[in-house]
């Protein structure tokens, strides 16, 4: 129904984007948001490892421990989304509160990109070249990180997206959502399919309009409905992921990653059923944890430290390359401590930068300045509020 009330719902209450006012986080999401980001380390591990999990003899832990290779993460990134757009989803966004989301984040980006220049320089500083120093300084124009882009270009334009979403109303919503997910879905079944949908904007613009879709217009799923979908989702891919660990071959490997990258990808019907289940199930969890809520709040910072390509490559070429563990007798237990601890140590950096910054940094200040310049600057021309 179009004209729902504003209701609290996922913990927040559903109101504007602009609204300041500080509201109780609801601790399952917050819980889900610390999974997901655990999920995204592990799928790391074993991604960017320099030990080749798929080029292993067929065995039981070749298998198991291969399945990090791309489920985990991809659910991780599609839950993660999820979160964010689920509250941004809600009532009406401006310019204003846009560039004020995008100037906190840019303030963390900003300083683990620099962070992780002077630890290169420190470390290695002989491979410092010219590009990376740029990329530090304009880590999310030069995207140094993926996600953080993305998610940086979706907030600059959103209050657009919910305006023109709210415009075309339910039919035409509906009509969009089924074309995307039969462009960005289905065709996806289809080997080398390259519909210029990836871990790119196009994909969170995709995502939200299913969520909005769900959110403005549809009755709430059961939590056994959820409960159904993550399972068959879950079962579909892991049989997948099973039985292609199975078939593997160096000779015909290209051709394997092809096929097994039907139901791998990040936003395929598969994975977002399992995520948005999650999701469904997390967000009707009613308990309050100040722990899992300030835990949650530095999980950006997990990725931030752990997926830069200086970190990277420490982490998973040379520090904890899996050579050494995978003929162990318990590997997998290697597997999930190893991503644990590199977890909670990127935790703890980040619970350390975000106590400095609330201490010397008054980043509300500087963004108000900031765009009080702006909007004098630019003066009756555009009338930005």
């Amino acid at each position: 129904m179009v004209g729902r009330s504003p209701t609290r719902e996922g913990g927040r209450v559903a109101g504007t984007m602009d609204s300041r006012k500080t509201v109780r986080r609801q601790s399952g999401i917050e819980l889900l948001r610390i999974i997901a980001m655990y999920l995204i380390v592990t799928h790391h591990m074993v991604n960017h490892n320099s030990f080749d999990f798929l080029g292993q003899p067929g065995s039981f832990r070749q298998v198991v421990l291969s399945l990090f290779q791309f489920v985990p993460g991809k659910i991780g990134i599609a839950l993660f989304f999820i979160a964010s757009a689920w509250f941004l989803s809600t009532g009406t966004a401006n310019l204003k509160n846009a560039c004020r989301k995008i100037w906190v984040l840019e303030c963390e980006i900003l300083f683990w990109s620099i962070a992780g220049l002077v630890f290169q320089l420190l470390i290695n500083p002989e491979v410092v070249h010219f590009q990376q120093v740029i990329m530090a300084f304009f880590p999310t124009i030069t995207q140094l990180w993926w996600y953080t882009t993305c998610y940086a270009l979706f907030l600059i334009f959103l209050p657009f997206i919910n305006l023109s979403l709210r415009r075309i109303g339910q039919n035409v919503h509906k009509k969009l959502a089924v074309v995307m997910v039969v462009v960005w879905g289905v065709s996806s079944v289809i080997p080398y399919s390259s519909m210029g949908i990836g871990l790119n904007l196009i994909a969170f613009m995709y995502v939200y309009t299913l969520i909005t879709y769900y959110r403005w217009y549809m009755q709430p799923v059961s939590t056994r409905f959820a409960v159904v979908a993550v399972l068959i989702c879950g079962i579909l891919l892991l049989a997948w992921n099973i039985l292609f660990g199975l078939l593997y071959t160096d000779e015909y490997a290209s051709e394997y990653q092809a096929i097994l990258y039907i139901l791998d990808r990040e936003w395929s019907l598969p994975v977002l059923g399992v995520s948005f289940g999650m999701f469904i199930v997390f967000s009707r969890m009613r308990f309050h944890s100040r722990l899992v809520n300030s835990v949650a709040s530095w999980t950006l910072g997990v990725y931030l430290i752990t997926d830069h390509p200086f970190v990277r490559e420490l982490l998973w070429t040379q520090w904890f390359a899996f050579d050494k563990y995978y003929q162990t007798r318990l590997p997998i237990v290697w597997m999930l401590a190893i991503s644990a601890f590199v977890f909670v140590v990127a935790l703890m950096l980040e619970a350390i930068r975000k106590s400095l910054f609330a201490i010397i940094f008054n980043r509300e200040g500087v963004f108000e300045r900031m765009w009080g310049i702006a909007v004098h600057t630019i003066g009756s021309v555009s009338n930005i509020r």
